[in-house]
């Protein structure tokens, strides 16, 4: 769901959400790492990934945005 814009596939939201939070659960997803430090290649590698990753959301969210403005309701 987090690559959307590469799968071409639009997320749809409920309102009033099905699924609440459950604030009590314990989760080690958060959890920093060790602080170990990355090489400059690594960080380079990864802001580059980020760059290209938020350009192609961008142009995504755009196009999808031009669609809704240009097309019919029911054509969507």
């Amino acid at each position: 769901m987090d690559r959307f814009y590469d799968h071409k596939i639009e997320s749809i939201g409920l309102d009033p959400v099905c699924v609440t939070q459950d604030d009590d659960f314990e989760s080690s997803i958060n959890v920093p790492d060790d602080g170990g430090r990355h090489s400059l290649s690594d960080t380079f590698r990864r802001e580059y990934a980020s760059l290209k990753d938020a350009l192609a959301r961008l142009v995504h969210n755009l196009a999808f945005l031009l669609r809704i403005r240009l097309l019919p309701r029911r054509q969507i």
